[in-house]
């Protein structure tokens, strides 16, 4: 399991089946997105050999974020239906007749209202810079699409420089296998 270190483990139920997926991280905390997003047209090989596993760790990380931004909007969506029937009792206990208006008023001046709010506003935020990332990724993994029918099998072992692309890095080995 040493190879899950670096990853996280996510469970999909699937009625009677249970599948467990192993995904990596970028493994870096800096990731240089313009770099990530553009097109190594001096390497384009690959570019298109690692893209999809790119492609599917930003997909990933929005489901994540994604997630965690639904998690928020359900605890406060909670917070506010138990602070409602809170204000509205103290409201009915003081004698005071409790409208609408007044419940919701009371409710958006407390403190924890503005605290929880906030954090949904970050993390949307957040989601929707990832939500654009994603957009790009899939545009350049269109265009890498339309690129490869373009390739011919030649140009694999002459279009391949040993270099770093997409945070992978890229090496060639020789051929040491007799032809016949």
């Amino acid at each position: 399991m040493d190879e899950l270190k670096d990853s996280s483990v996510t469970v999909i139920e699937m009625g009677d089946k249970i599948l467990r997926f192993a995904i990596k991280d970028f493994g870096e905390s800096i990731i240089e997105i313009e770099d990530l997003l553009q097109i190594h047209t001096h390497n384009i090989v690959a570019d298109m050999v690692t893209w999809p596993v790119i492609l599917n760790r930003i997909a990933n990380i929005k489901a994540i974020i994604d997630q965690h931004v639904d998690q928020l909007n359900l605890e406060f969506s909670i917070f506010e239906s138990v602070q409602y029937e809170q204000v509205k009792k103290q409201m009915l206990e003081a004698d005071s007749k409790p409208t609408e208006t007044s419940i919701k008023m009371s409710i958006t001046r407390l403190p924890e209202y503005k605290d929880k709010k906030l954090q949904i506003i970050d993390a949307q935020k957040q989601a929707d810079i990832v939500g654009g990332l994603y957009l790009a990724a899939k545009s350049k993994d269109k265009k890498l699409e339309v690129i490869s029918g373009k390739i011919k099998p030649d140009d694999f072992a002459n279009e391949i420089l040993e270099e770093k692309i997409n945070g992978v890095i890229i090496t060639k080995h020789k051929n040491n296998f007799v032809e016949n």
